[in-house]
């Protein structure tokens, strides 16, 4: 189980940064929407994105603490 969460907290967190850096750059470039969408809404989806991915390795931390317990 723990290493699903850190697979998928993985796939999220670099998910999140390529988003991240795709709003940033196309930002930078002068392109205020992209895709339909303002860059800065796809910036805050990849902040959202990485908000879960840090979820996720928390979860992952929590189970990894309780098994150290028992």
């Amino acid at each position: 189980m723990t290493r699903l969460f850190s697979y998928v907290a993985n796939i999220l967190g670099v998910a999140g940064m390529g988003l991240g850096l795709l709003a940033g750059i196309g930002r930078l470039t002068g392109a205020y929407t992209m895709f339909g969408f303002q860059s800065v809404s796809i910036f805050v989806a990849g902040v959202a994105l990485i908000v879960t991915a840090c979820f996720f390795k928390l979860q992952q931390l929590g189970y990894l603490l309780e098994g150290r317990k028992g």
